[in-house]
């Protein structure tokens, strides 16, 4: 739970998602919190979509991973259902991954034991959308946000960072292996993902769409460090221990604050 107490709150909301749900947390509890929002961050290991009758995700390591996820998520939407407090939908996860996972069983092309960098995000991404529908027809009396992947580095900068900052001896990194994302890499990892998200956020009327790459990426890099601070964990989570004026600019310049401010209650 963030943001303010879940039983005097004005406005309450759920984080729906993977662990990319999970790595919002700190940046949504300051906005939450400054606008009376409580938030519940659960379940936390399913896209909200993945639901069997419409798409799978091909996950070796978890066996029974989408049979658990659509128990998961059809238990979390007859929540809603029952409970209209519940007036915030944030849909977050690892949309730039999940799109190189996702297939069924007319479209298999993903159900293979290669690098995600050798997949079919397109594919994936198709069948994202078609999943999205009969989850989001059942929201359509929430306000719903989905928040899109931050650059994905897809490799951990932390010991390039740990090597700068030490008095240890280090071999140090060059500037741009660690401080800064070619930006073509970046939008052809993440295009097509990005690409499904505007998409279905503009089939619907109450759903909004953060798009991070657009906010943390120029003409040439995009930006791993915000207030002199690395924002990273490892190769494609934030860091959950950031200064707290580093999350307030990250949430600026993302956008996040600026939605949680136009939010209006019932």
């Amino acid at each position: 739970m963030i943001g303010s107490p879940w039983g005097s709150a004005k406005y309450k909301g759920i984080i729906w998602g993977d662990s990319h749900s999970l790595h919002w947390g700190q940046l949504l509890h300051q906005q939450a919190k400054k606008n009376n929002i409580s938030l519940v961050i659960a379940p936390r290991k399913c896209p909200a979509y993945l639901n069997s009758a419409y798409i799978k995700s091909h996950y070796p390591k978890y066996p029974q991973f989408n049979k658990n996820c659509t128990f998961r998520n059809k238990a979390t939407l007859n929540w809603l259902k029952e409970d209209d407090s519940v007036e915030l939908v944030i849909l977050a996860s690892a949309w730039s991954g999940q799109v190189r996972m996702h297939y069924t069983d007319e479209h298999p092309e993903n159900l293979v034991n290669t690098s995600l960098r050798n997949r079919f995000p397109k594919i994936g991404a198709s069948l994202s959308k078609i999943a999205f529908e009969p989850l989001l027809s059942q929201l359509s009396d929430k306000k719903v946000l989905l928040l899109s992947d931050i650059p994905r580095p897809n490799k951990n900068l932390n010991e390039c960072a740990f090597a700068q900052h030490t008095q240890l001896l280090r071999q140090q990194c060059k500037p741009e292996n660690f401080k800064i994302l070619d930006v073509k890499k970046i939008h052809q990892w993440h295009k097509s993902s990005d690409k499904m998200i505007k998409d279905v956020a503009n089939k619907f009327s109450n759903v909004s769409a953060i798009i991070p790459t657009e906010r943390l990426c120029g003409q040439e890099y995009c930006q791993t460090y915000i207030n002199n601070e690395l924002i990273y964990r490892d190769d494609n989570h934030i860091r959950s221990n950031l200064k707290a004026a580093t999350v307030n600019e990250l949430a600026k310049k993302l956008s996040i604050t600026e939605f949680f401010d136009s939010l209006t209650y019932r």
